[in-house]
């Protein structure tokens, strides 16, 4: 079983040496916190557990994993292919800071699963293998890494969403609401776990709250206060499944005021308490 590994944390790319993410290893998993994991298997298939959910990534397929999405384990069966593992910041260097948001298999609330057919699968294993073997001889070639990313992803866009060719992402010229809930989207990872008041995103983007909760809905199907609580219970699942940090710890980290506040927040929309939930966690491993 071979995954070849790029991977790009803040401070520059390093090779992972990784035949196949570890289900057992202390809920800790090789992947960029707080970045972008994108798979291609060419062969063989990866059972994962995404989001508490069991998906299975097949030979052809491609799979984008977004910041907010929480990868448990995954377990291949012959499986052959890349991962490749970036910063937000590793596009914004170049492009402009929406760009990766408008990419329809990044876009939240979707899975970014993409079948691909047998020329595009050709298509793709040259590019990555390109990327690779370049990566391997430059890794502090950032500019080149970007460009190999930018044709994939562009190559993946065509596949997953047709009707909206990405020379048009390129472009950048989504419309004014489009691009407001882009930039909600952006200061919400950037401040969920200092700022959870509406009025404070509100403020930043030069609009009243009211209306930033008319977009919010028509957008999403929320208001903007549920969405900014859901990236904090996202990101509080996260730190569950991959860390070691108590409860305590935890609760300090992501802002709250006690450890009560932050279990009475959790229990909201898990129905059970943090610790309740890491267990959970810890007995589906043991019993895979």
């Amino acid at each position: 079983m071979t995954i070849r590994a790029i991977y790009q944390p803040q401070d520059g790319p390093q090779l992972i040496d990784m035949q196949l993410i570890q289900p057992k290893a202390d809920l800790q998993l090789p992947l960029l916190e707080g970045g972008y994991s994108f798979f291609y298997l060419s062969a063989g298939q990866l059972e994962l557990e995404l989001n508490r959910r069991q998906t299975t990534l097949k030979a052809g397929q491609a799979l984008l994993l977004r910041p907010d999405q929480i990868l448990l384990s995954a377990q291949g069966q012959a499986a052959q292919g890349y991962l490749f593992s970036f910063s937000p910041a590793f596009f914004e260097q170049r492009y402009h800071n929406n760009i990766l948001q408008a990419f329809a298999f990044i876009q939240k609330g979707l899975l970014g699963l993409i079948d691909l057919p047998q020329e595009a699968q050709n298509k793709l294993s040259v590019l990555l293998t390109c990327m690779y073997n370049d990566y391997q001889q430059e890794p502090q070639q950032l500019a080149v890494l970007r460009s190999y990313a930018n044709i994939i992803f562009f190559e993946l866009q065509e596949q997953f969403a047709p009707e909206n060719m990405a020379r048009n992402i390129q472009l950048g010229q989504p419309n004014r609401q489009e691009e407001k809930m882009l930039e909600f989207e952006e200061l919400v990872d950037a401040n969920f776990k200092t700022s959870r008041a509406p009025s404070f995103y509100a403020q930043k983007l030069f609009i009243s709250t009211n209306y930033l909760n008319k977009l919010c809905k028509k957008v999403f199907g929320k208001t903007s206060g549920a969405l900014i609580r859901k990236r904090v219970q996202l990101e509080a699942e996260r730190l569950l499944c991959h860390s070691n940090l108590t409860i305590a710890e935890i609760s300090q980290q992501l802002g709250f005021e006690t450890p009560s506040y932050f279990i009475t927040f959790f229990r909201k929309s898990q129905d059970c308490s943090p610790e309740q939930y890491r267990q959970s966690l810890q007995q589906q491993l043991a019993s895979a």
